[in-house]
């Protein structure tokens, strides 16, 4: 699926769609370190690289223990309301620390789930390399593996113990010193993470470890913010977050593109919700329409113990019932309602209260997607084949997609797979000696397709059968021979 910068007017409003991107540069980051005991309450919030490794024997560990020295960054999301379609994590490598030429690094992102402070802490054999307003990694304030209350060095009375931290990886990359370099970028998809951080506004930022268990004591170091405020003599930038923003939204309070029947309650100043508005209503029978333009819609609601169901319809067509219940109080700003692949056209969504509690709306967000044509092969996973097949692949068969072609002249011989999309198109042989199968698109009949020819070797990849107008979303399809002969299949195309 490609996506592109499309210009729209949403009723009521104009909208330009595109693909925004934006970098952020990192506003907090430092090292906490257990690779050697005395290290366990130093504070490196004004260093300009980040350290993750492993140990030396620190804390009680091995030599070589993983996961030893981590680092801690967070970027200033302030402004920010909108997911992304992409968030990639930029680290720029500014050297190695011990281990070997060949050692690798299995660097694992993990959420933070508490504040933390950066700190003002410095280390550095160049005295004149001090930036404004640092100290010594002892003397400072700031985050440390262990601080004040953990630690029984009195030295550590000044600094916060490591954040509390999710245990489940977000994403990871391996490093091999044999491959990335010093000055390559290592990118590292936290898309997920970074929309958790938009919806729920818990935002403390992320955790590097390096979880990779050879025994060695080794570090990957990349350069941190400091790189980029101060000046030293290697200097390499600092973690970067780029984002792409690919929708928009159309909120409750816009009256031209919502339009409401009698009943329903609007408030403002409503902590939690997208703008700090939203409609409510309990009335059986009441109904909310939107209109809107997009391919790739959610239903912005909340969800609470007196939430009640609603019926949704897209362009008068039934989609399913929703509810707004949760045993949970204040979940705010939740998907009620997601569809996708619906045509490049305006649309209208509506919902009806049945009255079994309160229905709450908060916005409509949309997407504008294109499709390219995507094509697969006839040895693709997706396929699943019944009765005698022969797979043809090689000398003889190279005029074929990809080289290979399936063919079988057994009577109910078939074969099925599924597909996402509006429209589909099949290609295969047709030679003298052809036959006839019959197309089912969710179960339904497409009729009788021929792969007969008058010439041998003469019709490869040609188009043997097309469906178009189908309904967006996913459909099953299954050809199946019906008669004698022979029947092929080379490739299909999803449009």
């Amino acid at each position: 699926m490609t996506l592109v910068i499309l210009t729209f007017l949403a009723l009521g409003q104009a909208n330009l769609l595109q693909a925004e991107t934006f970098t952020l540069n990192c506003t907090a980051d430092t090292i906490v370190r257990t690779d050697l005991t005395v290290r366990r309450n130093d504070n490196y919030g004004m260093q300009q690289y980040l350290i993750v490794g492993s140990g030396r024997g620190g804390g009680g560990g091995g030599w070589g223990e993983p996961d030893a020295m981590r680092s801690i960054i967070r970027f200033d999301l302030a402004g920010r309301n909108k997911l992304a379609q992409k968030a990639m994590l930029e680290l720029t490598i500014y050297s190695y620390t011990d281990g070997t030429a060949s050692s690798k690094h299995d660097v694992h992102v993990h959420r933070v789930l508490e504040n933390w402070i950066e700190g003002d802490g410095f280390e550095t054999n160049n005295s004149s390399e001090y930036p404004p307003g640092s100290t010594g990694t002892d003397p400072a304030y700031g985050v440390a593996w262990t601080g004040l209350g953990e630690n029984t060095d009195p030295s550590a009375n000044n600094n916060q113990s490591i954040p509390q931290f999710d245990d489940q990886s977000e994403t990871s990359a391996l490093i091999d010193r044999t491959v990335h370099q010093p000055g390559d970028i290592i990118e590292l998809d936290i898309t997920d993470l970074y929309n958790n951080w938009i919806s729920d506004g818990d935002n403390y930022g992320l955790m590097l470890r390096d979880i990779h268990d050879d025994g060695v004591f080794r570090g990957v170091v990349f350069g941190a913010r400091e790189s980029d405020l101060y000046y030293f003599a290697k200097a390499t930038p600092g973690p970067r977050l780029v984002v792409t923003e690919l929708f928009e939204y159309i909120d409750d309070a816009d009256i031209e593109s919502f339009v409401y029947s009698d009943k329903w309650n609007f408030y403002i100043d409503r902590w939690g919700r997208l703008n700090h508005t939203v409609h409510e209503c309990k009335e059986p029978g009441a109904t909310a329409s939107i209109n809107f333009t997009g391919t790739d819609i959610a239903l912005i609601g909340e969800l609470q113990p007196w939430g009640g169901d609603a019926d949704v319809y897209i362009d008068n067509k039934y989609q399913q019932r929703i509810s707004c219940f949760s045993p949970v109080a204040e979940n705010y700003q939740q998907t009620l309602f997601a569809a996708s692949g619906l045509g490049p056209n305006p649309h209208v969504l509506a919902i009806t209260v049945t009255g079994n509690g309160w229905i709450y709306l908060d916005a409509l967000r949309y997407e504008y997607r294109i499709a390219e044509t995507i094509i697969r092969d006839d040895i693709d996973s997706a396929i699943t084949y019944a009765g005698n097949w022969s797979l043809k692949t090689g000398s003889g068969w190279e005029n074929r997609y990809q080289g290979t072609t399936h063919e079988s002249s057994d009577l109910g011989a078939n074969a099925s797979w599924t597909f996402h999309g509006s429209a589909i198109r099949i290609i295969a042989d047709k030679q003298p000696w052809g036959g006839q199968a019959e197309v089912f698109i969710d179960e339904t009949s497409y009729g009788i397709i021929s792969y007969h020819a008058d010439q041998v070797d003469a019709n490869h990849q040609v188009e043997v059968f097309n469906a178009s107008g189908l309904q967006p979303g996913s459909h099953e399809i299954r050809i199946q021979h019906n008669g004698s002969g022979w029947i092929y299949f080379d490739a299909w195309e999803v449009y």
